[in-house]
């Protein structure tokens, strides 16, 4: 079956060929065109309405309709297949031994105040921290400890609600305040009231996680490997499109249904390819959580050859008889033939800078019209027929 996004840009690429094929059509016959659109064009190009001419069909009986000039942006588009992961996998520092009672399902996302898994009913928590709980952390009267690892437990208990009767800061001390509210903490969870905290009861991460593999509910516990929580899509741009992938930029991401998300671009890097190809690698980040089981999607990324600029249908574009090109403008009393000069060119638009105005409407040829239609059906039927 063909990929419904191909199918699009094929028929783009095929109507865009068509009237460029047109036009180079129209360069070779360029002598005729005074005759043919009922207008005359002098030595310098400069074009003026003959008597008589008007839309509606040409003097060689060529019938015509129009097309408005709008003002806006031309944007360039390339896709390629993007993978969905979940970034690195690892092993989560826990020190205890024990009996697995109860642990997530693999996939399922711990957030920080979550249980990571439960060795002998008693749950070992995350919370949030960039520093990891490389000690033990208690009560010490001589000389308190201190560090941003204390500021850490301080807040996780701050917010499981313990905070000693309003009476504890989350000022890295650990004075009798965090002692008294670790017990609480402790005794609400089916711990032992020691004050101490450890590795066999919280782990620190900077950001939620991942269960990746499940142990199994009555084996001894060994270990818990986890990933980022957060879904990352990767995707390979030849090294040419750099300037659709910066860092920063906003993509597309459409899934198999053809439903169409959004994605920031975090990370790129150069690389070389398995066919030996200088490639760029993007690293994407979703701006919403993509669909359960999710693995491949197309990335769409965008790139903005010109911006607030006047824009025609490269079908309206003529070529006239002393080179150049031009633009047959309905007047209100006929069409006046203006020169035209042509910027960026993306599928079947084209920038243009002369005598000419947003709302202005331009003539086309309609057999032009008819012609790309039908290559068009037919690029589409041996689409689907893939």
């Amino acid at each position: 079956m063909s990929d419904p996004t191909q199918t699009r840009r094929r028929r783009k690429l095929g109507f865009g060929l068509v009237a460029l094929a047109a036009v180079i059509t129209l360069l070779v016959a360029g002598a005729l065109l005074g005759p043919a659109t009922g207008l005359r064009v002098d030595a310098d190009n400069k074009a003026a309405a003959s008597p008589g001419s008007g839309t509606g069909a040409t003097a060689d009986s060529r019938p015509t309709g129009l097309e408005t000039i709008t003002t806006g942006d031309l944007v360039e588009r390339q896709d390629e297949t993007g993978t969905v992961a979940h970034g690195d996998t690892w092993t989560v520092q826990i020190e205890t031994q024990g009996i697995v009672t109860a642990v997530p399902a693999a996939e399922t996302t711990i957030n920080f105040g979550d249980t990571l898994i439960e060795v002998d009913a008693k749950p070992i928590m995350l919370a949030e921290g960039d520093v990891p709980l490389y000690r033990s952390l208690n009560y010490q009267a001589r000389k308190h400890l201190k560090g941003p690892d204390v500021e850490q437990l301080q807040q996780f208990l701050l917010d499981a609600g313990h905070d000693d009767s309003e009476r504890l800061k989350a000022d890295g001390d650990f004075g009798l305040s965090t002692h008294r509210a670790v017990k609480a903490w402790q005794k609400d969870n089916g711990r032992e009231q020691t004050g101490t905290v450890d590795r066999s009861q919280l782990v620190f991460n900077p950001a939620p996680v991942r269960i990746d593999t499940s142990p199994r509910v009555g084996s001894q516990f060994s270990e818990l490997s986890v990933t980022e929580a957060s879904q990352r899509v990767t995707a390979q741009f030849a090294a040419r499109q750099q300037a659709f992938v910066e860092i920063g930029s906003s993509v597309e991401l459409q899934l198999g249904s053809g439903e169409i998300l959004s994605g920031t671009i975090t990370e790129t890097t150069s690389t070389v390819s398995d066919q030996g190809d200088r490639v760029v690698e993007v690293t994407i980040q979703p701006d919403t959580d993509l669909p359960s089981g999710t693995e491949r999607l197309k990335v769409i990324a965008s790139n903005v050859a010109a911006r607030d600029v006047l824009i025609v249908g490269v079908r309206a574009v003529l070529a006239l008889a002393g080179g150049g090109y031009g633009l047959e403008v309905e007047t209100g009393n006929g069409t006046d033939l203006r020169a035209v000069e042509l910027g960026a060119v993306v599928d079947d638009q084209a920038e243009i800078t002369g005598q000419f105005a947003e709302g202005d409407k331009v003539v086309v040829p309609i057999d032009l019209l008819d012609s790309a239609s039908e290559d068009n059906d037919e690029e589409g039927t041996e689409g689907d027929d893939q």
